[in-house]
């Protein structure tokens, strides 16, 4: 929108140059069709500049941006088809979830908001088709960000006797024999917290979508 209107002012104020200058100068021997005639070499001559101005700007313009837009777009999508995939199988003493990562939908779960939760030492395996699409070079920033925050650099393993004060978190698919678990990045992390992170990816997600759409998002997450 800013480039449009900025051609737009430039157009009009060449226009109106192209006009009223050839007046202003105009000798006083020359006719009105004389001073016509060069309103209208001008003003043909700008045009000619013009659109070679904004030939070389949409070059630019579409000769790289909207290869690296499809190239966005394509990462994201990836990202959305793996997103639907992902569950997570979170079990506390007296309860057990089962959280999608495309669904924002999780004040079901209130009642358990403030329990504090232990990641299966698996849990990062089970991510690793999810962190590799956000890895891309092609994903967005503000999305990366977003599903970075559902990795942990560090995790310190939880006793068996200490575990009974968490709810253990594992993707679903993997296998709950043996497994062991511990704290995020030696953090502890409520429901609510690891709930909001999972809200942002997609409403990060989305809002992206949206704002390089001429089109409503209307996905099935």
């Amino acid at each position: 929108m800013g480039n449009k209107r900025t051609l737009f002012i430039i157009l009009t104020i060449t226009l109106v140059g192209a006009i009223v200058i050839p007046i202003l100068f105009r000798d006083s021997e020359e006719t009105a069709n004389q001073t016509i005639n060069v309103i209208v070499t001008i003003v043909s001559s700008m045009a000619s500049l013009l659109t070679l101005v904004i030939a070389i700007l949409l070059f630019n313009k579409f000769g790289i941006e909207t290869p690296l837009l499809e190239k966005n777009t394509s990462t994201v999508f990836n990202l959305i088809e793996e997103m639907k995939k992902v569950r997570f199988f979170i079990s506390g003493d007296k309860y057990s979830l089962m959280v999608r990562l495309h669904d924002s939908s999780h004040t079901s779960y209130e009642s358990w908001y403030s329990e504090r939760l232990a990641f299966s030492t698996e849990y990062i395996e089970g991510l690793d088709r999810l962190f590799k699409i956000s890895d891309s070079p092609f994903m967005p920033k503000t999305i990366y960000e977003k599903v970075d925050r559902l990795r942990f650099f560090v995790m310190t393993i939880i006793s068996d006797e200490d575990l009974k004060k968490y709810a253990t978190v594992q993707v679903a698919g993997q296998s709950l024999i043996g497994a062991k678990y511990g704290r995020f990045n030696e953090k502890d992390m409520t429901l609510l917290e690891f709930l909001d992170i999972i809200d942002d990816i997609k409403t990060e997600t989305v809002n992206w979508i949206s704002k390089h759409s001429n089109f409503p998002a209307d996905l099935n997450l």
